[in-house]
């Protein structure tokens, strides 16, 4: 993903992760990881605080270890405790 050669070609081809470190001043390996947890992202459902996984318990801890704060919601998940159902069904 941070630049592969086209098939049957000598050339780079056309990848925006390049591009974009390209014009940053940041290092590549920011960008590359803030790609992958996008991509992680992606896939969890909005309503996975109601039954969250160890996955993403871990995720989220390795993104609080990085210094990121949870939100209530993400702290739900972390807990590892699902919400009483008066809040459950506010929210």
């Amino acid at each position: 993903m941070v630049g592969a050669k086209v098939e049957e070609s000598n050339r780079w081809g056309w990848n925006p992760l390049r591009d974009h470190v390209a014009k940053t001043e940041a290092r590549p390996e920011f960008s590359l990881i803030a790609l992958v947890c996008a991509g992680y992202e992606k896939t969890i459902a909005k309503d996975s605080w109601r039954s969250p996984s160890q996955t993403h318990r871990d995720y989220l801890n390795q993104l609080v270890t990085w210094g990121y704060t949870p939100s209530e919601v993400e702290s739900i998940i972390l807990d590892g405790q699902k919400p009483a159902e008066d809040d459950a069904a506010a929210a």
